[in-house]
């Protein structure tokens, strides 16, 4: 998993991590649509995916109640990996109003798998908790 294109952990993860009726989460989403990686840095317990979003391509929304930089992760999920399974956990951070990482973490200090079978991720409440959510990005 050393190239550049978006695994499909990843995506399933921006898809439930933007999913919502809201202004930050669309404006959000629109630029993940033309986003790209720049790197993956493994830490061994997980890894940072950098993000580049085209600004000059991408209309970002001014919003006056919204901090510019901010980061959020309300989805888990869980790696299989023979008959052992791994929770692990994501954050999306956002610098300046822009897409600018997503840390993906396993739970303990677990190592991060070389490879996995299958995986699963969901929303850490169901229904999903918006008010919650938006005390992370909301002044």
């Amino acid at each position: 998993m050393d190239d550049l294109t978006f695994t499909q952990l990843e995506r399933q993860v921006f898809e439930l991590l933007l999913a919502g009726e809201d202004p930050m989460l669309n404006s959000l989403r629109q630029q993940f649509r033309l986003s790209r990686i720049i790197s993956r840095l493994y830490t061994g317990v997980g890894y940072y995916l950098t993000i580049d979003v085209p600004h000059k391509r991408t209309e970002v929304v001014e919003f006056s109640n919204v901090k510019p930089s901010f980061c959020f992760g309300d989805v888990d999920g869980v790696l299989t990996i023979g008959d052992y399974q791994q929770m692990i956990g994501f954050l999306l951070w956002v610098e300046n109003g822009y897409i600018d990482q997503l840390e993906v973490y396993t739970y303990g200090g677990e190592k991060w798998p070389d490879k996995f079978d299958k995986f699963r991720v969901s929303y850490m409440d169901d229904p999903r908790n918006f008010a919650s959510l938006r005390r992370n990005w909301e002044l």
